[in-house]
């Protein structure tokens, strides 16, 4: 390892070769426009892995009150929607409770852990309920400090 790696540890560039290797994806270098990016083929899908940056004005979750850019790395598959199922999970943060004034409903699943973590909202509580009843997949959620996981239609402007 070159001093700099030992000093800094790897690049994103280097980490997301070696996970493209590992997972037998493709590795595509980032540009001004794109992110370095990772697409997986898994039987008949594409799971595509990048990192966005997001211009947060105020990110009291992640100890950052005065804003600024934040990067994440995203995990991304479309895929073919039966019917009109949205949902969203999020840490729970400060800034949930300005959103229930404004009419957004927060879904409970009865694992108060859980429950106090996460913030689960979508069009269709009883399937909600149905998805995090595994306590597997729970667990899995409560183990990573971050979740921003969502079914949407389609990708907002900017990608985000």
């Amino acid at each position: 390892m070159t001093l700099k790696g030992e000093l800094f540890g790897s690049n994103k560039e280097d980490v997301y070769m070696q996970l493209a290797y590992e997972l037998n994806g493709r590795f595509e270098h980032g540009d001004f426009y794109n992110p370095i990016k990772i697409d997986v083929p898994f039987k008949n899908w594409t799971i595509t892995f990048d990192t966005n940056v997001i211009k947060e004005i105020i990110n009291i979750s992640i100890g950052n009150p005065y804003g600024g850019n934040v990067e994440y790395t995203r995990v991304r598959t479309p895929f073919l929607k039966t019917r009109n199922f949205q949902f969203a999970i999020t840490n729970t943060s400060a800034l949930d409770s300005f959103t229930k004034l404004s009419g957004a409903q927060d879904v409970k699943n009865g694992d108060i852990l859980f429950d106090d973590l996460f913030t689960m909202q979508g069009n269709d509580e009883i399937t909600i309920k149905h998805l995090f009843s595994n306590s597997i997949i729970r667990n899995l959620l409560i183990d990573i400090e971050e979740v921003n996981l969502s079914i949407r239609n389609e990708e907002r402007l900017f990608g985000i």
